[in-house]
């Protein structure tokens, strides 16, 4: 019987190691994703601001169109 006991507890044990490791993957992985997904960002970032400047300077050049102005 403690045998039994023993050998439930184990396999017990090893099943939430398992489920404990898949987790922690998941968790790794997410926060990968959310590193690269971070960095698109800012880059998205960066290109609008680079939009931006070069629409101001277009908009205060003095050949630029009206609408622009």
């Amino acid at each position: 019987m403690v045998k039994n006991l023993t050998q439930t507890a184990d396999h017990k044990a090893v099943s939430s190691e398992l489920v404990v490791d898949d987790a922690s993957s998941s968790v790794r992985s997410l926060a990968g994703e959310v590193e690269s997904a971070t960095a698109k960002v800012q880059a998205m970032q960066a290109d609008a601001q680079r939009i931006n400047d070069v629409l101001a300077s277009s908009a205060t050049s003095p050949g630029s169109p009206t609408c622009l102005r």
